[in-house]
């Protein structure tokens, strides 16, 4: 099924599992954002010099959404990048660099971000060009040059299909469901409404996963995460069991996983929760079958009813019938 459990250890815990904490981006989705629209925010800059320096500034970047900035500019225009140096990335909310050009001070990010550098977007401007892509979904990437806001890329990505199959298999296996998400509340709202979670966070940093994870852990629950970027993995890594996407997902998320999905596949966790259940199942079960049968042993022998031929022949049995028992594992249907 393309899971690869890294340690023995994390099918028990994951047995335990009863919060199911999910990152949106490459989890949800299918973690290949698109640019939607490229807004200028006045007359004074055409769509294609904005994508062209939002791709320019965009270009070191490793993050889904910069990818997608790059790749889409590159499939639609031919001019060469601008070179970019003194790259800065503020996890969670955007990037900056200075422009080699003309060295002027390049910011891309989300609202926050702008507003972090002293930057102000127009509501009208909002509410009548950006508001109905965030209704919809949406990623809404600002973009200023030298404290001047110059327009916004939107991009948008696309719900797996089996994404709210899993949220109910979850839910039937009583294991809660939770959304954390550094994008707005607008995306954040529409994804979880679609895979029908109700828990759910918009706007978190990486920070903030950790203390909504350890918040779970502390009234006692076992909590699982699945996400797939640089930004997830201290959660993955405080989280009783990290899971991670192995063909999206980043080196640094798949190393401090527990858990990784070779084939990026999300339909199977609940089969893998209820494997390690019936898996820690079977081990009680095939620990007091053999602990039952070596003391009912131990009582023949005393009696003088099990010599020593009889009583190799009933531990080699048992451990027989446990191997069979245990095998059965491998049919295993949920």
């Amino acid at each position: 099924m393309g899971i690869l459990v890294k340690e023995g250890l994390t099918v028990e815990k994951l047995a335990k599992v009863d919060e199911m904490v999910f990152d949106k981006t490459g989890t949800l989705t299918y973690g290949k954002p698109k640019v939607v629209d490229v807004i200028p925010y006045d007359e004074k800059m055409g769509a294609p010099e904005l994508i062209h320096l939002t791709a320019s500034l965009e270009s070191p970047s490793e993050h889904p959404l910069a990818r997608a900035v790059v790749n889409y500019y590159r499939e639609n225009y031919s001019e060469p990048l601008e070179k970019v140096s003194n790259f800065e990335m503020v996890i969670g909310k955007g990037v900056k660099a200075i422009l080699d050009k003309d060295q002027s001070i390049l910011l891309a990010g989300n609202i926050e971000f702008m507003e972090l550098n002293g930057l102000s977007v127009d509501e009208e401007f909002i509410s009548s060009k950006v508001s109905s892509y965030l209704d919809e979904g949406a990623t809404a990437i600002y973009v200023a040059s030298n404290s001047e806001v110059l327009g916004v890329v939107m991009l948008a990505d696309v719900l797996r299909e089996d994404a709210n199959e899993v949220v109910r298999q979850l839910r039937k296996l009583n294991v809660n469901a939770t959304l954390l998400t550094g994008d707005n509340q607008k995306a954040a709202e529409y994804i979880a409404r679609e895979v029908d979670i109700v828990n759910y966070k918009y706007n978190c940093l990486p920070e903030d996963k950790i203390s909504t994870v350890s918040e779970f852990q502390n009234s006692n629950h076992q909590v699982a995460v699945l996400g797939d970027g640089i930004n997830d993995a201290p959660a993955l890594k405080q989280a009783n069991v990290g899971i991670s996407m192995g063909g999206v997902g980043s080196d640094v998320s798949i190393e401090a996983s527990d858990v990784c999905l070779v084939s990026d596949d999300i339909k199977y966790i609940p089969h893998l929760i209820a494997l390690s259940r019936k898996t820690l199942k079977t081990i009680n079960i095939s620990i007091a079958f053999a602990l039952g049968l070596n003391f009912l042993a131990m009582f023949l022998a005393m009696l003088g009813l099990l010599g020593p031929i009889g009583g190799a022949l009933v531990h080699n049995i048992g451990s027989v019938i446990v191997i069979i028992y245990c095998s059965m594992l491998m049919r295993f249907k949920s």
